[in-house]
C-alpha cells in the first residue's frame, strides 16, 4: 500500500481493521457506492482528517490515492469472464445445474392441480429459459427483479427464434452457452407501450412464481390488475399516464420493496404482495405527468400542446328562413357575431407587451400548464409564512411575471442529468443525515444562479460573511431582481440585527404594526451565574453543549468574566440561565433563558407575525379540485435560531455563566424573545422566493423553521429536488435527517396523508392526551371526610326581598337550588380569574331538574330564579368559565340532602368553605 501512496496512518487504520491481503480489501466492497459510503465512515478513524468536513474529505488526495488502490486491487483481482460476450448476466443469480423440459412439465401438472380455475396460453406460459431464471431465484431465496425484455413466455419466445433463422451462425461457444441454459433469451423489438401488451408479460411473470411455489397466484394477478388499472388510467388535459419505460421502472421499484419485505423483515412473499397492493405504492411511481413539448428535456416544464377546439358547424335559423338586411346580400339581421379575443403571445412569454392597454390581444395570466387561469383563489390570503400580502395559495402563478422560468429550467436540467430526483425518493425511505448533493454539484449550483443573476443586471458573488451561512449578495441581487418587499434584510443580516432592547425594532412592512410602549430604563437587567436545575444537575453536560456552540462560531468565551462583559458592553449586560430539554428520543439541547436576566421584557417589537397553522392547510386543500392526487416535501432549517448575527453592540445581552466561565452568544439564541422573530423574517423571505421559483401549481409553508411543499403528485420528486437544490444554492443549512418527500408527512404536529386527503394527532400525542384525561374520565369512590363541603342555613329575615317572592321559601326551592350552584361554582374556582383566550366548561350535579334546565338555557322569566341566573353569568363571564349543571336524581345525592338538613356526621369540619 505504501507504493500506492497511501500515508502511514492510512495503512495502519486499515490494518486495524482486519485487511491484511489486497483481495480480502477487493472483495469488501461490491461496488463504488458502498466504497464511497465506507470513505465516508473511514474518516472518523483517521485523527489528522477528523476536523474536515465529509465534502472537503471526500474531495481530498488521501481520498484519491485510496480510489485509486481499490480500483487497482479490484481489477487484478477480480478478472473478466472469458466469454461474457456470450453470457448475458443474469443479475446476482447461480442458476441450477439442470433444469429441463420434463422439469417443466412437472410443474405444470402441480400447476392444474393447485389451480384448476387458471388457464395457460402460449401468451403467458413462461418459456424455459426463464422459469429456469424463477427456479433459481426460489430455491436460492435469492429474489431479484428481472427485466421485462427477459420475461418472455412460449408465443414470444418462439417469435425471437423465428426472426434469428436468418441471422448469420454463431460460434460453437454460443451454441453450448445456450443449451446449458446460461445464454438468457431477450425480446429483440420495441416493447410497445400497450396496455394488453404489458399486462401478459406480468400475466407471464405471475405464472412462473406460481410454477416454482413463490407465492400464490391469486396474490400475483391481484398485483398485476392493480398495476394495469393505474397506467392505463385516463387524465385530463396537460397531464400524460407513464410511458413504457416509465411502467418498467415503477414495476422495479414496487417489486424491489416486496423483496426487500421478504429479506429484511422475514415475512413470506404473499404477505409483501399483500401489503404493497393494499397499501397502494403503485400510486408513488405510476403518478401522472406533466404532457411536454417534444423538444423539451425530460423532466423539465414546458408549456403544454393543447389540441385546437374543432371548428362549430354553422346552425340553422329557428323559422328555417336566412333574415337579410338592407345592407347588403348575405348579411343576417341582429348584434354583430362576437369573436373570441386571442392570447397576447409577447405577453405570454415574456410577461409585457410594447403596446401595454393598447393591445387588441387579450393579456390574461396563464396557470403552470398554459391554460388560462381558472382555478380557485382564496378570497383572503392564506397564511404561509411569507408576510401578510404572501399566500399560500398557488393553484395558478400569483406574480404577473415568471422571473425566474430559466433559472428553474436549468435546476431541473441540472437534478435530472444527476440523477437527484431518485436520490432523493431512495432518501426518504431510508433516512440518513447524509447531503443530498456533493459540493461538486452544490457549487455547479451556484454559479448557474450567479450568472443568471448576472445575465438579468445583477452581479453578485457567493461569498459567505462571517458567523453565518447565508449567501448575502446573492440574497440581495435576487431580493432587487424580484422587486421584495423587504429588501432591507440582506443588509440587516450581515451587519447583525437589533434585540429590540436599546431601540425597538422598526416594522417591516411586511406584517401588521402594532403599537408598543417604550422604557428607556435599563436598570432590570440582571446577572445570574448559575444554570436552572436542570443544567445543575447535568452542569458537565451543559458545559459541553456549550463548548459546542463555541466551536460551531455561534457562541465565544468571555476569558476576563463579567469585568471584560462591562469593559465591552457597559450597562449593556445581561446574564441568564442555561437549561436542558430532552424530549423522549431526542439528544439534548440547551435552552437559554432571557426572562429571569429582564432581557426578554426589554425586547419591543413592532410586528405581530403571523405563521401558518392547520388551518391554513385546511383553506389551500379546499381548493383543490376533487380527487385531485398531491405529493409532498417536508424539510427542516438545522439550528435556525442561531443562523442570525446580532449587531456587536447587543451582543452583551446574550451571556451565561456555566461552572464561572462567562460565555457570550454572537448569534440568536434558542429561547430570546428576538430569535424567532428575526428567523421568521428570514423564513419569510425564503418563502417569497421559493414561490417565485417554484412558479407552477404549488402551495408552500414555513412555519418559522418547518417547511412543507405541496405538489401534483406527478411532478412532486422533480419539483422537491429542484427547491431543495434552490434553498442549497442560497445557503440555508437543513437537516437532511427529516427530509421526506411522498404522501405521508408529520408537520407541526399533525400527520398528513395527501393521498387520502387527511390528518390526524400522531400516535405519541393521542398516547399523552389519553393518559392526561384518564384521572378526569377514572370514576373512584369518593370518602365522606375527605370532600370539601359547605353548608348554610337560611331563615326568611336574613334574605332581601327579591329572593323572598313566593310565600314559604319551599315554594322557591329552584332558586335557592341555583344560589347553591352558583357557591359551588365559586368555591370551585376560588374567586380567581382564570387567563384568557379559552374558556373552561364546568359539570356539577343538581338534583333539581328546573334549576338544571334554566340554568344550562340561561334563559327564564320567573322571579327570582331569573335573578339568581343573572348572577350566575356575571360571575361566569368574571371567570372565563361556562357552567354546565347536570341532573341527578335525589336518591344519589344523599350527601347533599344530608347538608341541607345540617346533619354534618361524617363531614371533616376542616374542610368546610367559607
Amino acid at each position: 500500500m505504501g507504493e500506492e501512496g497511501l500515508c502511514e496512518e492510512v495503512i495502519e487504520a486499515i490494518l486495524k481493521m482486519g485487511f491484511k491481503r489486497k483481495a480480502s480489501f477487493a472483495h469488501a466492497f461490491v461496488d463504488s457506492n458502498v466504497f464511497e459510503d465506507w470513505l465516508t465512515r473511514f474518516k472518523l478513524k483517521l485523527v489528522s482528517f477528523k476536523d474536515l468536513d465529509d465534502a472537503e474529505w471526500l474531495t481530498s488526495p488521501t481520498c484519491g490515492d485510496l480510489r485509486a488502490f481499490w480500483k487497482k486491487s479490484s481489477g487484478e483481482e477480480l478478472p473478466a469472464p472469458a466469454s461474457a460476450k456470450h453470457l448475458p448476466l443474469l443479475g446476482s443469480l447461480s442458476l441450477p445445474a439442470k433444469f429441463g423440459a420434463a422439469d417443466r412439465e412437472a410443474l405444470l401438472k402441480v400447476f392444474e392441480s393447485n389451480y384448476p380455475g387458471a388457464a395457460l396460453t402460449p401468451e403467458t406460459t413462461p418459456c424455459l429459459p426463464y422459469l429456469q431464471t424463477i427456479q433459481s431465484q426460489c430455491q436460492q431465496k435469492s429474489w431479484a427483479w428481472v427485466a421485462w425484455r427477459r420475461i418472455l413466455s412460449e408465443a414470444a419466445l418462439w417469435d425471437v427464434q423465428s426472426r434469428k433463422a436468418g441471422t448469420k451462425k454463431r460460434d460453437l461457444t454460443e451454441v453450448l452457452a445456450e443449451a446449458a441454459g446460461l445464454c438468457g433469451e431477450e425480446w429483440d423489438l420495441d416493447m410497445g407501450g400497450s396496455p394488453h401488451r404489458i399486462f401478459q408479460i406480468l400475466c407471464t411473470r405471475a405464472h412462473a412464481y406460481a410454477l416454482c411455489g413463490g407465492g400464490h397466484l391469486q396474490n400475483w394477478l391481484t398485483y398485476t390488475h392493480k398495476f394495469i388499472s393505474h397506467y392505463s388510467r385516463k387524465y385530463g388535459a396537460g397531464w400524460r399516464a407513464p410511458n413504457p419505460t416509465e411502467a418498467e421502472d415503477a414495476d422495479r421499484e414496487v417489486l424491489t420493496e416486496v423483496f426487500k419485505q421478504v429479506l429484511r423483515d422475514g415475512v413470506s412473499l404473499d404477505t409483501a404482495l399483500d401489503c404493497v397492493v393494499r397499501e397502494d405504492f403503485f400510486r408513488h411511481y405510476l403518478g401522472p405527468r406533466p404532457r411536454l413539448v417534444q423538444k423539451a428535456l425530460p423532466g423539465l416544464e414546458e408549456d403544454v400542446v393543447v389540441k385546437k377546439p374543432k371548428r362549430r358547424l354553422p346552425q340553422p335559423l329557428t323559422d328555417g328562413k336566412k333574415q337579410r338586411d338592407n345592407q347588403g346580400k348575405g348579411k343576417l339581421t341582429g348584434e354583430p357575431k362576437q369573436r373570441a379575443q386571442s392570447q397576447c403571445f409577447a405577453f405570454k412569454k415574456t410577461g409585457k407587451c410594447a403596446f401595454g392597454a393598447d393591445c387588441k390581444f387579450q393579456h390574461a395570466e396563464l396557470d403552470s400548464v398554459g391554460r388560462g387561469a381558472i382555478a380557485p383563489r382564496a378570497e383572503f390570503p392564506i397564511p404561509d409564512g411569507g408576510g401578510c400580502a404572501s399566500s399560500a395559495d398557488w393553484l395558478a402563478p400569483c406574480g404577473a411575471r415568471d422571473l425566474l422560468r430559466d433559472l428553474r429550467n436549468q435546476f431541473q436540467a441540472l437534478v435530472v442529468s444527476w440523477g437527484a430526483v431518485g436520490r432523493l425518493q431512495k432518501h426518504s425511505r431510508e433516512p440518513s443525515d447524509e447531503m443530498l448533493f456533493s459540493a461538486m454539484e452544490v457549487s455547479e449550483a451556484r454559479q448557474t444562479l450567479l450568472t443568471f443573476l448576472a445575465s438579468k443586471g445583477f452581479a453578485c458573488s457567493d461569498m459567505v460573511s462571517p458567523h453565518q451561512p447565508f449567501l448575502l449578495d446573492v440574497w440581495s441581487a435576487l431580493g432587487a431582481y424580484c422587486n421584495d418587499v423587504d429588501s432591507s434584510l440582506p443588509p440587516l443580516l450581515a451587519q447583525g440585527v437589533p434585540t429590540g432592547v436599546v431601540e425597538p425594532i422598526p416594522a417591516s412592512g411586511i406584517w401588521e404594526p402594532v403599537c408598543t410602549e417604550v422604557d428607556s430604563q435599563l436598570d432590570d437587567l440582571s446577572i445570574h451565574v448559575q444554570p436552572w436545575r436542570s443544567g445543575l444537575d447535568r452542569e458537565d453536560l451543559t458545559l459541553d453543549l456549550m463548548l459546542k456552540d463555541v466551536a460551531a462560531g455561534h457562541a465565544f468565551e468571555l476569558l476576563g468574566g463579567e469585568a471584560e462583559a462591562k469593559l465591552r458592553w457597559g450597562d449593556l449586560v445581561a446574564a441568564g440561565k442555561l437549561g436542558i430539554a430532552q424530549p423522549p428520543g431526542k439528544k439534548p439541547r440547551l435552552i437559554g433563558d432571557g426572562t429571569v436576566s429582564g432581557a426578554n421584557s426589554r425586547c419591543v417589537i413592532e410586528d405581530k407575525v403571523r405563521l401558518p397553522t392547520f388551518e391554513s392547510v385546511q383553506r389551500f386543500m379546499s381548493l383543490t379540485q376533487p380527487g385531485e392526487c398531491w405529493g409532498a416535501l417536508n424539510f427542516d432549517v438545522r439550528g435556525a435560531h442561531k443562523l442570525v448575527k446580532v449587531a456587536p453592540a447587543e451582543q452583551g445581552l446574550s451571556c451565561f455563566v456555566v461552572k464561572g466561565r462567562w460565555f457570550a452568544y454572537r448569534s440568536c439564541y434558542f429561547g430570546c424573545r428576538w430569535a424567532a422573530y428575526w428567523f421568521s423574517r428570514v423564513g419569510a423571505f425564503l418563502v417569497r422566493h421559493c414561490h417565485q421559483f417554484l412558479w407552477v401549481k404549488h402551495g408552500f409553508f414555513l412555519y418559522v423553521d418547518d417547511g412543507l411543499a405541496l405538489f401534483p403528485a406527478g411532478v412532486c420528486p422533480l419539483l422537491a429536488t429542484s427547491l431543495l437544490l434552490f434553498l442549497v444554492a442560497l445557503g440555508v443549512p437543513l437537516s437532511w435527517e427529516k427530509v421526506r418527500v411522498g404522501h405521508l408527512q408529520s408537520w407541526i404536529g399533525w400527520s398528513f396523508d395527501w393521498g387520502l386527503g387527511q390528518a390526524e394527532l400522531p400516535d405519541n400525542k393521542r398516547q399523552m392526551l389519553v393518559g392526561l384525561l384518564q384521572d378526569l374520565t377514572s370514576v373512584r369512590r369518593k370518602v365522606k371526610s375527605e370532600v370539601s363541603w359547605f353548608s348554610e342555613q337560611l331563615v326568611p329575615a336574613s334574605l332581601p326581598a327579591w329572593l323572598c317572592a313566593k310565600a314559604t321559601l319551599q315554594q322557591d326551592i329552584a332558586s335557592f337550588e341555583g344560589v347553591a350552584q352558583l357557591c359551588l361554582l365559586v368555591a370551585r374556582t376560588g374567586c380567581e380569574d382564570t387567563p384568557g383566550g379559552y374558556t373552561l366548561r364546568l359539570r356539577q350535579l343538581c338534583d333539581n331538574s328546573g334549576t338544571a334546565a334554566s340554568a344550562r338555557k340561561k334563559l327564564t322569566m320567573q322571579a327570582p330564579l331569573c335573578y339568581v341566573l343573572q348572577a350566575v353569568g356575571f360571575h361566569c363571564c368574571a371567570l372565563g368559565v361556562c357552567l354546565d349543571p347536570q341532573h341527578v336524581a335525589g336518591v344519589r345525592n344523599e350527601w347533599a340532602d344530608d347538608l341541607s338538613r345540617n346533619r354534618l356526621e361524617g363531614f371533616n369540619p376542616a374542610r368546610k368553605s367559607a
